[in-house]
């Protein structure tokens, strides 16, 4: 029988996991969600877009999502070398979205290196349903810390390798320092605390992750100790059982988690997975990583951060969502390698069961996504949104107003004034909420060209 840990480089069965998986990601990325954000944008995508635009350049304008204390974008870290490459900003901070949503399954897929595999790894990247994955593909800051924090924890499961765990540690401390979310996949690790050799392995990570993370910290704030360089303070995170209660009876704030949570290929592969499982060792450590998600489930859901958002695909509470999947997704191959199971040989009697539900749920999303996405951009949303095209004309626009150094929008709109430099070259800022306040410094003394929003 074959097992799984670990995949060897070269090894043709998890290649072959792999790149069908890539495939069907492809495949679905395309049809289903390519013809939206390749059309459509939005104020703050625009801005992480401009911060790639501008770090291409090297000028370092500020450490984290322009304007605030908080939420690293790291989609605009890793998007500017493609971008002084020549790629086009807004395209390369989307591909850089994308990469970090479909690489943790396709590592997945990599690591067990079974040739049916990708089912499973097609089936968790498919649970969630569209709405979570079409806010996963907007590049925000968080989608890049959630998918590098999976990455790094399956490769602290899968391999033992000093370089792995000081790189993976890095790796994950750095998620979580950019966003608080990226640190469910990581939970998974703590079943190793009842593991005495598993622990002294994991040091090393720990050192490096807290290294990263102390690291950033310090520097963002000697940055922000600037007075006036915050526009936008961190949020305030209370608990309390009251707000608790309103969250849970709140439909907007507990579907798209029961989405996440309760999907039928999710439970299909896990069903499928546990019970083989079950058969080859019973290990109640393993149990630890569920017990721990339930405790900061419940902190999340106790958080009045979880109102802050609003019924509209840009500005949705399923942003807070989008690490789940990857959770059980390492979760899934923590159980797989402590029990050295051939995934296979457990998907080969119901696996037709499994890829008809992948295939069935694909059909579905082509079928109903179009139609229900596009009518809720009519719905009041605090983040400006529009079609691509349209933004880049109306910055050609503005550019015949005359040969000026830069242009200000008396009054504010985010989408001129955070896309026309990624989209057009063009300098523009607003005079109101503008929230690059090294903008209004390097502006000082320019020829200035006043235009309407």
């Amino acid at each position: 029988m074959s097992r799984i840990i670990p995949a060897d480089i070269g090894d043709r069965r998890g290649w072959d996991g792999a790149l069908s998986f890539v495939l069907t990601a492809s495949v679905y990325y395309y049809f289903v969600f390519q013809w939206f954000v390749g059309d459509y944008t939005d104020g703050d995508q625009l801005v992480i877009a401009e911060m790639a635009a501008y770090l291409a350049e090297g000028r370092v304008q500020e450490p984290s999502f322009w304007g605030q204390g908080y939420l690293l974008p790291l989609e605009a870290w890793f998007a500017a070398i493609p971008v002084r490459l020549g790629m086009p900003a807004l395209f390369s901070v989307q591909l850089t979205a994308a990469f970090f949503v479909f690489a943790p399954y396709a590592l997945f897929a990599w690591l067990v290196r079974g040739r049916a595999v990708w089912w499973v790894s097609a089936a968790f990247l498919l649970s969630a349903g569209s709405v979570i994955l079409q806010v996963s593909l907007m590049p925000r800051g968080f989608t890049a810390s959630v998918g590098l924090s999976a990455i790094g924890t399956l490769l602290l499961l899968a391999r033992q390798e000093l370089w792995v765990r000081v790189v993976s540690g890095a790796a994950i401390g750095l998620a979580v320092a950019s966003s608080p979310m990226a640190i469910f996949p990581a939970l998974v690790l703590l079943s190793g605390l009842a593991d005495r050799r598993v622990l002294v392995s994991l040091v090393p990570a720990g050192i490096a992750c807290c290294l990263v993370a102390a690291l950033l910290k310090w520097t963002m704030h000697a940055h922000y100790a600037m007075p006036g360089a915050v526009v936008h303070q961190a949020p305030v995170y209370s608990f309390s059982y009251r707000t608790f209660l309103e969250n849970v009876a709140n439909d907007a704030v507990i579907a798209p988690a029961l989405r996440a949570l309760l999907c039928l290929q999710f439970l299909t592969v896990m069903g499928l997975i546990a019970r083989g499982v079950m058969r080859e060792r019973r290990r109640l450590y393993c149990l630890v990583p569920l017990f721990v998600f339930a405790v900061f489930m419940l902190l999340l859901f106790s958080s009045g951060k979880l109102r802050d958002a609003l019924p509209n695909v840009f500005f949705s509470g399923v942003r807070f969502w989008t690490s789940i999947p990857l959770f059980f997704l390492c979760y899934c191959f923590l159980l797989v390698k402590d029990a050295q199971l051939d995934v296979d040989s457990i998907l080969r009697e119901r696996g037709l069961l499994v890829f008809a539900a992948i295939v069935g749920l694909l059909a579905f999303d082509i079928a109903t996504i179009r139609p229900v996405i596009k009518p809720s951009l009519s719905s009041h949303s605090m983040v400006a949104y529009g079609r691509i095209d349209n933004i880049r004309d109306r910055c050609r626009a503005i550019a015949k107003a005359g040969p000026v150094d830069v242009y200000r929008i008396v009054g504010r709109n985010d989408l001129l004034a955070y896309g026309c430099y990624p989209l057009e070259g063009i300098k523009v800022f607003q005079t109101e909420y503008d929230r690059r306040t090294w903008f209004l410094r390097e502006v000082e003394g320019a020829v200035i060209h006043d235009v309407s929003p």
